[in-house]
């Protein structure tokens, strides 16, 4: 079975993976702090591929556009997990490769593996454990929403022969879905800038964080359109721009990216130049910045594939503003001026810096 999202593909582990995985479990900052010993050789882990990773709903986490595996996440159903927990639970684990750390691509994969644990094998809860010391483990569950539920004292791990503290969080099936999505909370929030509660619950549908691509296609055409009938583009645009989804769209990845390439650079000319060094179009005249975006970033437009107005990609511009102000420390002007849902071969943001505006 394969699980994707909008960057990966969560897919069954083969032993032709022995050398990526060795690539990264060689590391001993990765192994070890999820309860598991460094490898020490491709062979090694072509072992650990035929021995463990290859149990049913173990996944490679994988690039969508490279099939090379750099992580792993899986569940473990009742007694298989080293927790004590009922036949229709399952531990969740999940662990990837130093290099791609911090790029949210772990918080992701965990997202699509709860939908199928909840919505495909029906499994009443997830339990997640990291260790005491393992703060990014911690985040991780955090950002995808389990909370504590006990913590298990000098408990031992036989496998890193090591002594251990571990917290132990969860998450139910109806917790799960009960979960409103990001941009369902914006709205609604943003929403009651210009109108009462009781508008504001009617426009900003309820949508759950495990929708479907498809049902949040449903959803974002059914909100643009109640936005345009009740509101003018001008209050649009300002409901809109507030709405982009946080941790959705990888927006503290992006800060802290663009902010070292900044804190390098002398220049605006300098930073444009060095964020176009990876691949990006982005151009610099008259002292404004044209951020192009040659695929939609939008999670929530996966299968739309045209939209009648830009009312809803004035979200892609408030993320951009919000990105740019925080990155140079002062006010930017922001104006979408086209998109690719709109017929478009790009989208392009135009951020005009405003140094007198320090925020």
């Amino acid at each position: 079975m394969l699980l994707k999202t909008s960057r990966l593909i969560l897919r069954p582990w083969t032993e032709a993976d022995a050398e990526s995985l060795y690539e990264y479990a060689k590391n001993p900052s990765v192994g070890p702090a999820a309860g598991w010993p460094v490898h020490t050789s491709v062979e090694n882990s072509r072992e650990i591929i035929h021995d463990i990773l290859s149990a049913d709903e173990t996944y490679a986490v994988t690039l969508k556009d490279n099939d090379s595996a750099i992580g792993s996440a899986g569940l473990l159903r009742g007694d298989k997990s080293n927790l004590k927990i009922a036949d229709d639970e399952a531990e969740i684990g999940y662990w990837i490769g130093e290099p791609h750390w911090g790029r949210g691509y772990i918080p992701e994969a965990v997202r699509a593996l709860m939908r199928h644990a909840f919505k495909d094998l029906r499994l009443s809860t997830l339990w997640c454990g990291y260790f005491d010391e393992n703060e990014k483990s911690k985040r991780v569950s955090e950002k995808c929403d389990f909370t504590f539920h006990h913590t298990e004292h000098d408990k031992e791990w036989p496998l890193i022969g090591a002594v251990k503290t571990q917290h132990v969080t969860r998450i139910t099936r109806e917790e799960f879905g009960a979960l409103t999505h990001p941009a369902a909370e914006n709205l609604r929030r943003n929403l009651l800038r210009f109108s009462d509660a009781a508008r504001a619950e009617a426009i900003a549908l309820p949508l759950n964080v495990a929708a479907s691509d498809a049902e949040k296609a449903a959803w974002v055409r059914r909100i643009t359109s109640a936005l345009e009938e009740e509101f003018s583009p001008e209050d649009i645009r300002t409901v809109m721009m507030g709405c982009h989804c946080g941790d959705l769209c990888r927006l503290d990845e992006m800060k802290k990216w663009l902010c070292g390439l900044y804190n390098e650079s002398a220049s605006l000319a300098d930073f444009v130049e060095r964020v176009n060094a990876h691949g990006v179009e982005w151009t610099l005249e008259n002292n404004a910045i044209y951020t192009k975006f040659l695929w939609c970033e939008c999670h929530m437009l996966r299968e739309v594939a045209t939209l009648d107005s830009s009312t809803w990609c004035h979200c892609t511009e408030g993320y951009t503003k919000a990105l740019f102000e925080h990155v140079l420390g002062y006010a930017v002007e922001s104006e979408l001026l086209q998109t690719i849902k709109t017929g478009h071969d790009c989208c392009i943001v135009k951020i005009v810096p405003k140094r007198e505006h320090p925020l």
